[in-house]
């Protein structure tokens, strides 16, 4: 009988059920062995058994920040040159848009290039926004500009503007280069993904740490940190728009003699235009998002704005700040999504035409240069004057204050029983399960979703968290994980299923989800702050809001895409709605609903770095921990740790989708 026969199929599908078995009573065994002997090697790995990974590895960092010379050329100069060769775009940006810049020229000497006007701005990101999307994008655009400099913010939101800058274009430029490189050369593919994932998955902190010791503080690691984490999607979407791209276009690049690289760069790629500005929208918000986490190690912006606003206690300036880097993260969303989707014009026109059809950017530019010219004589025009700002800091900070007072009794009860009732007995199961009997469990899980070898892997995985010495705090992080998915879970599910059922209330659910996957991570924080302090029940909060949206999004698609006629045939069977709802959709949709819980989950695990700095205390602590000491060795291993119990979690709840899914076609077959 071949391999590929369906009785070798079900005798493997027998052995990894029968494994599977077999780790589950070995589970079992490791908890009654841990009742009668607590504290045994199973229950509790012994620190001579542990290995020490974080000294080691900072050693070799270090070493090769330093000491390492390639070709006779030392690291540290190669690491200084990148820095010089980012740092000046960067200085230049920043010149145009929040402070003078100083440039060396050659004959006339050190000169200083001048600011631009803050009016000159609003009218010429107007202007842009016009031309992209019209009115209701102009009207954003200005009032998310004017924010800024009524409250005060201005500066702070161009130095966080000018380095989304640079780092869009860094990030854009090097995944198109790797999404092309990876095209041409599928063997790389192997490579590049795991990679990919890996650069997406690991907390910024942890390679924040290994740039300071490279780079030193400042805005120049924030850079490149904030390139390395949002290039990945550019990557990603380069490779798969060339792949789809149609065989058409390949026979017409061939039979107009074109060389390979012709073929891609004027053919193919012009062609997926609109599939590689998803990607630009993409890489827009992760660089948003990184620049404003970056803050923490002298990147200054609003993220520094909202960081030290927090670690003050003044409630007021953190939400006017937080609000600030919202207003941003959502215009430049929109305004990068309607550049995605907008048809381009290729017919030819002549002179007078081109000048009525851009006749709005000429007048913005007439204007702009007008308000640049009488910026020179009014002040006002090129600094928004400080008397001309309003401050609701101290009234949000009192009003805080005052809700506070009023709602004591409320708040801590609230805190109280989440703490009592919910967070401390899962986090007393998490920490006191015996560490080999939960590894055990995920590997008899994998065993059964996957074979004996994913199995294997899973179980290797976990074992060496535990080596490594980081198993008390991976549970800590785990335990939050999974109470603010299930919480996700419980409250995205019912909306989903709301807006799937009335497509008036849909819309509505729409905007709102699209909001909540705009805003960085780091704003979340606030609102849980302000009612809770600091502590795990702002952090759990946090990580709630920041993961309910796959859990509406999926559950919501899952439902609406249940083909009408089954509801139909529900429907003349003499099925109620409920039973409709409970009896066919929800079971049809059911592989979306966990399809979307495993997203829920891996948003969860990709805020818990953050909500380090409220108060968790898990694997993310470590990672923050190490920033604050340059232990490049200790972020780097802690953040391979969550790293890992990322694709663990993912995996299964992956696995038990795809099984689901293969189980309910099978049955309709």
């Amino acid at each position: 009988m071949t391999a590929g026969t369906p009785t070798s199929g079900r005798r493997r599908d027998s052995s990894a059920s029968s494994i599977s078995y077999v780790l589950l009573a070995l589970a079992a065994l490791t908890v009654a062995v841990s009742i009668i002997w607590p504290g045994n090697p199973t229950h509790r790995l012994p620190a001579s058994w542990q290995l020490d990974l974080m000294r080691p590895t900072t050693q070799a960092i270090r070493y090769v920040s330093s000491d390492l010379s390639i070709a006779g050329i030392e690291v540290s100069e190669i690491t200084r040159a990148f820095a010089r060769l980012v740092e000046w775009p960067l200085l230049f940006v920043q010149g145009l848009l929040a402070a003078p810049f100083t440039v060396e020229v050659p004959v006339i000497g050190s000169t200083v290039l001048p600011t631009m006007p803050w009016s000159v701005v609003v009218v010429l990101v107007a202007a842009l926004a016009h031309w992209l999307g019209g009115v209701r994008l102009t009207l954003l655009s200005t009032a998310t500009l004017l924010y800024f400099a009524v409250l005060g913010l201005w500066t702070s939101a161009m130095y966080t503007l000018s380095a989304v800058i640079v780092s869009v274009a860094c990030g854009v430029v090097i995944g198109l280069l790797l999404g092309v490189a990876v095209y041409r050369h599928p063997r790389l593919e192997a490579v590049a993904n795991p990679v990919y994932d890996t650069l997406q998955t690991l907390p910024v902190f942890s390679y924040l740490v290994p740039l300071v010791v490279f780079f030193g503080l400042g805005p120049v690691t924030a850079l490149v940190a904030t390139i390395i984490y949002a290039m990945p999607p550019m990557a990603r979407v380069t490779t798969l728009a060339l792949k789809s791209a149609p065989s058409t276009l390949f026979e017409f690049a061939r039979m107009a003699g074109c060389t390979p690289s012709a073929e891609i760069w004027h053919v193919l790629l012009p062609s997926r235009m609109r599939d590689l500005l998803i990607g630009v929208n993409q890489v827009i918000m992760l660089s948003l998002a990184t620049v404003v986490i970056a803050s923490t190690i002298g990147a200054g912006g609003l993220g520094n704005d909202v960081l030290r606003a927090l670690k003050s206690l003044r409630f007021g300036t953190a939400l006017e700040a937080g609000l600030a880097i919202t207003l941003m993260a959502i215009t430049m969303d929109r305004m990068s999504r309607a550049l995605a989707t907008r048809r381009p014009d290729h017919t030819r026109v002549s002179s007078p035409q081109f000048l009525v059809r851009h006749a709005h950017g000429a007048a913005a530019l007439a204007l702009g240069a007008l308000l640049w010219a009488l910026s020179t004589l009014l002040p006002q025009l090129h600094t928004y004057p400080a008397e001309w700002t309003l401050s609701t800091a101290n009234v949000i900070g009192e009003a805080v204050q005052s809700f506070n007072r009023e709602h004591a009794a409320g708040i801590t009860a609230v805190r109280d029983g989440m703490t009592v009732t919910v967070m401390r007995p899962v986090r007393d199961l998490f920490s006191a399960a015996p560490w080999l009997c939960v590894a055990m469990l995920a590997a008899a899980a994998g065993t059964a979703l996957y074979g004996v070898s994913r199995g294997a892997v899973i179980l290797a995985l976990l074992i060496a968290v535990a080596v490594a010495g980081l198993w008390p705090h991976a549970m800590l992080s785990l335990y939050l994980v999974a109470i603010a998915s299930v919480f996700a879970l419980l409250i995205g599910a019912p909306i989903g299923t709301l807006a799937a059922l009335s497509p008036r209330l849909g819309r509505v659910v729409d905007v709102a989800v699209d909001t909540l996957q705009t805003l960085p991570a780091f704003v979340y924080l606030v609102p849980t702050v302000v009612l809770f302090s600091v502590g795990e029940l702002p952090a759990l909060l946090s990580i709630t809001l920041y993961a309910i949206a796959p859990a509406i999004r999926y559950t919501q698609h899952g439902l609406s895409g249940v083909e009408p006629s089954v509801l139909e045939a529900a429907a003349m069977a003499g099925a109620t709605r409920t039973q409709i709802l409970t009896r066919v959709q929800l079971p049809l949709a059911m592989p979306h609903i966990v399809l979307g819980a495993s997203q829920t989950l891996v948003m969860a695990f990709s805020m818990l770095a953050i909500t380090s700095l409220v108060g968790s205390r898990g694997l993310e602590i470590l990672t923050l921990e190490a920033l604050g000491k340059v232990d490049p060795g200790k972020g780097l291993v802690a953040g391979l740790g969550i790293v890992i119990l990322t694709i663990v979690v993912d995996r299964l709840v992956s696995g038990a989708a795809g099984r689901w899914s293969w189980e309910r076609e099978r049955e309709r077959g």
